[in-house]
């Protein structure tokens, strides 16, 4: 299985994500794009890019619909850092 949203997140297009997602009436694609959101978010944690602090928020509040979505992306069972995500200690909260 491929993991799509890491294959095609990117960075630099967290904004046209989140337009889509708020866009978009269908729940199943909105979970797809909030798990697209949050692949670029880990992009951008690790490129070590500064998040404004409203663009965070409003990821923040897309994401608080979707925890099921941030359930791959948090510590689980791991208690490795080498294995986690870059938005690792961010989403572990969330789940």
């Amino acid at each position: 299985m491929q993991h799509w949203p890491i294959e095609v997140s990117d960075g630099d297009r967290i904004q046209d994500f989140m337009e889509g997602y708020a866009s978009e009436d269908r729940m199943e694609h909105r979970s797809a794009i909030a798990t697209l959101i949050t692949s670029c978010l880990d992009h951008l944690f690790a490129q070590d890019e500064p998040i404004p602090g409203e663009l965070f928020e409003r990821i923040a509040a897309i994401l608080a619909h979707h925890p099921q979505e941030l359930g791959y992306w948090a510590r689980g069972e791991e208690d490795s850092s080498l294995s986690w995500f870059s938005v690792t200690p961010w989403s572990d909260p969330w789940t």
